[in-house]
């Protein structure tokens, strides 16, 4: 897995399936939460899951932070996974 910021929008490559990634994304967020709580994009360009932990903060962020947020997935079934969980209207999930 690799993660690029720029600006306001947190790009990342690859499946989102141990904890180090895990680690490493939750890092990038915080990162960009301290610039700039509003308005953040995530770009999942070509993930096919990712992990429980990771699905736990982003709701956390979203609905006990208010940390306004988007994610866009350019992969069909990373999008169908989160629609299958109720996910989809809650994280603010389009496809690209």
């Amino acid at each position: 897995m690799n993660i690029t910021s720029e600006g306001n929008v947190i790009n990342v490559e690859g499946s989102v399936v141990n904890f180090g990634d895990y680690d490493k994304f939750k890092s990038a967020m915080n990162l960009m939460i301290a610039q700039q709580s509003s308005g953040i994009v995530i770009n999942f360009k070509d993930a096919l899951t990712v992990n429980s932990a990771l699905i736990g903060f982003l709701l956390k962020l979203k609905r006990a932070d208010g940390i306004d947020f988007s994610i866009k997935t350019g992969n069909r079934r990373l999008y169908e996974m989160l629609d299958t969980l109720s996910l989809v209207e809650v994280l603010s999930v389009s496809k690209i």
